[in-house]
């Protein structure tokens, strides 16, 4: 469809091509068929025809699909958004170098130029598909940055990291692991969030946390099914295929729907990006 709609405009409707990410999903629908309504019968057909989401290269003035709104964005304001998804991660780096950096929502909320989730996620794919930003589960983060951990967090990370690789593909819980370690439950609960942020393992659940190098090898594994079944993954074909059980298996599938590895269609799933595009960066050993 053509483009009408530009950040700066006087015209209300023009101005809307933003929107802003706070907006919850009934307003956005509203709001959506008020505008439409308001434009020629054949343009408000043309809205209602299924999306393209924006993916490298972008033709100019992509129209992105979230929930169940549309909104067309000109080139310009396409740009914008790209730079300020750049930008924004840049910025986050020098507020908080401990952190590996922000993850979609995070970044959703600081950015100078409000946009939805749906938009600031097809940016952040395009500007990692680019090379200009980097992309580690469901984090974001410029390429060459490191983290700064504290001297304290190093010394417990190195009690830590060999029981989770110990664990293979079904790693310990946090409880087992504080047992096994003498260390309060809260304590190491607070560590392991800082760990995520640093980028040294994926919180799966509430309750385990990965390594990257064990949730690569299960997405790994998750490509290589789907190849030899149409495309197509399901729980209980991962489970046995992976040996991890079905409520873990259950929890690894929603985190790979999460940060956009796959997608859930009824009882199935579908892989949506390669497993080393989403888990592995140059912060890696082996990538």
């Amino acid at each position: 469809m053509a483009s009408c709609f530009d950040l700066g405009d006087p015209d209300p409707l023009n101005a809307m091509g933003l929107c802003h990410s706070r907006y919850k999903m009934e307003c956005g629908r509203r709001l959506a068929l008020a505008l439409m309504s308001l434009l020629p019968p054949n343009l408000g057909k043309e809205m209602a025809e299924p999306a393209v989401v924006a993916s490298a290269p972008v033709p100019p003035g992509p129209t992105i699909k979230s929930a169940a709104a549309l909104w067309g964005l000109t080139p310009s304001n396409w740009q914008r958004v790209l730079d300020e998804v750049t930008e924004g991660i840049a910025k986050w780096h020098g507020d908080n170098p401990e952190t590996l950096g922000p993850s979609e929502q995070q970044l959703g909320r600081i950015l100078a130029v409000p946009a939805m989730a749906g938009i600031v996620h097809a940016a952040a794919n395009h500007q990692a598909a680019g090379g200009l930003i980097k992309r580690r589960g469901t984090l974001l983060h410029m390429p060459g940055h490191r983290p700064s951990a504290s001297a304290a967090d190093e010394k417990l990370w190195a009690a830590v990291e060999p029981l989770l690789l110990a664990g293979g593909l079904r790693p310990p819980r946090v409880r087992e692991l504080a047992e096994t370690l003498d260390l309060k439950l809260r304590l190491l609960e607070k560590f392991l969030t800082r760990a995520e942020h640093l980028g040294w393992v994926h919180r799966v659940a509430a309750n385990r946390y990965f390594p990257p190098a064990a949730v690569l090898e299960l997405a790994e594994s998750a490509e290589r099914l789907c190849a030899g079944a149409d495309g197509r993954l399901s729980v209980a074909a991962f489970r046995d295929l992976t040996g991890i059980g079905r409520n873990v298996t259950i929890d690894l599938l929603e985190f790979f729907d999460k940060v956009g590895f796959s997608r859930r269609d009824g009882e199935h799933r579908q892989i949506l990006a390669s497993a080393r595009q989403v888990f592995t960066d140059e912060t890696d050993g082996d990538a």
